[in-house]
């Protein structure tokens, strides 16, 4: 199993994902968060079942979430890295490269 990181930017998206979605319901932001956290979880044990995306950047791999793409990259030190996670109608080129 792999170590889990969360990239600055990766932390402020999932706060950002949280506060939206508790402004209208602060018990179902908690539980998207928590299947979040699951998902996190689950890359760390099974890295290789995301998407290879070095389209967009090279060396990342993806999954979708509901509403949202889990940006990643398995590290050589056996270190799981989650980079973004962004909202599927954002322009994801763009949103990466901010």
């Amino acid at each position: 199993m792999k170590r889990l990181i969360l990239a600055p930017s990766a932390i402020r998206d999932i706060q950002g994902i949280h506060d939206f979605i508790a402004d209208g319901n602060v018990d179902a932001a908690r539980r998207y968060i928590e299947t979040l956290y699951d998902r996190f979880d689950l890359l760390c044990h099974q890295p290789g079942i995301g998407r290879k995306r070095d389209e967009v950047v090279r060396g990342y791999r993806s999954i979708v979430e509901g509403e949202y793409v889990i940006f990643y990259q398995p590290m050589p030190d056996d270190t799981l890295e989650i980079k973004r996670v962004i909202h599927s109608k954002r322009d994801l080129g763009k949103a990466l490269s901010d």
